[in-house]
């Protein structure tokens, strides 16, 4: 038993410094993009978060920018010690986007194992997309870290591994600061809701299985999100105000969501651009492949069982 302990020991020093390792790794890939200079989007942050008092700066938040203000705070307050600098407004989005290796190593570790948790770091180390958004003065890196964080404390939830109120707390606080760092933010808080209501649901069907069911309680579904919920609330007279707004969507933009999604997948492989899309474009030939054996197997074997 002391063999084992020693031996989860020694692989939890060697994961530790591997994850250092990425973190060193993202922070150099990261420092040459925090001076590509600044755009427009990014001038807004600054217009907004150099205004006089923290009222001006709700203000003109609500008129100037459609994200919640829980990034611009951080970025006001940097900005007071350090000044309007290229980089300096960028610090919290690249201290964000670094924490964000360690967070899907994390992530990755819950859900499946270290191993697994190891490449997702890796890859968000290497993410082009990961190392754009991380050096932007916008909100995008903080909802991705709190984003990884809130999936993770769910899925610790579902499986009960660790303190049952420390991932209720943990989960509820994520998705606050989630829900705050993004306007369509609720919609994965929601997503969760939905997920856990539905597990609760096929638990409650599984009597003869115990095995097979997770740990979560209905209770932890409420208690989890209750938290945004509240928290949410001062800002929804905003959100109903900016919804009257022209977003300035080009039309057809819904319909062109799954070309989105493909590009951004794309974009998360540290490649050149032609070979993701060669790896995606075969990585779905694969699945399609993979899926008609499958039906076409399922239907001769329910052909030879009604013969």
């Amino acid at each position: 038993m002391q063999a084992g302990l020693n031996d989860q020991s020694v692989n939890g020093k060697i994961h530790f410094s591997r994850i250092a390792l990425l973190m060193v790794l993202a922070l150099a890939l990261r420092i040459p993009t925090l001076n590509m200079g600044i755009w427009l989007d990014e001038c807004i942050t600054i217009f907004v978060c150099t205004q006089p008092t923290v009222q001006d700066m709700l203000s003109n938040l609500v008129v100037q920018d459609f994200n919640p203000p829980i990034s611009h705070f951080i970025t006001r307050a940097f900005i007071s010690l350090f000044g309007t600098g290229e980089i300096t407004v960028r610090i919290p989005s690249l201290i964000f986007g670094i924490f964000l290796v360690p967070a899907m190593y994390w992530l990755g570790r819950v859900t499946v194992s270290a191993r697994v948790g190891l490449w997702c770091a890796f890859f968000v180390a290497l993410s082009p997309i990961a190392n754009y958004f991380a050096c932007q003065a916008r909100p995008y890196s903080l909802g991705l870290l709190s984003g990884a964080l809130m999936t993770a404390f769910f899925c610790r939830l579902v499986k009960g591994a660790g303190s049952r109120w420390i991932n209720i707390a943990g989960y509820a606080l994520s998705a606050t600061v989630f829900c705050y760092s993004n306007t369509l933010g609720v919609l994965l808080p929601a997503a969760f809701f939905i997920a856990g209501l539905l597990i609760v649901y096929l638990d409650s069907k599984a009597l003869d299985n115990a095995d097979s069911k997770s740990s979560l309680k209905l209770e932890d579904i409420f208690l989890t999100v209750a938290a945004p919920f509240f928290a949410m609330l001062p800002w929804v007279p905003n959100v109903l105000m900016q919804a009257r707004q022209p977003l300035g969507i080009a039309p057809g933009g819904i319909l062109n969501s799954p070309l989105i999604f493909a590009y951004n997948l794309v974009m998360m492989i540290p490649l050149p651009l032609w070979m993701g899309i060669l790896i995606v474009a075969g990585l779905v030939l694969v699945m399609a492949i993979r899926l008609i054996k499958a039906l076409i197997l399922n239907r001769n074997g329910s052909g030879s069982g009604v013969s």
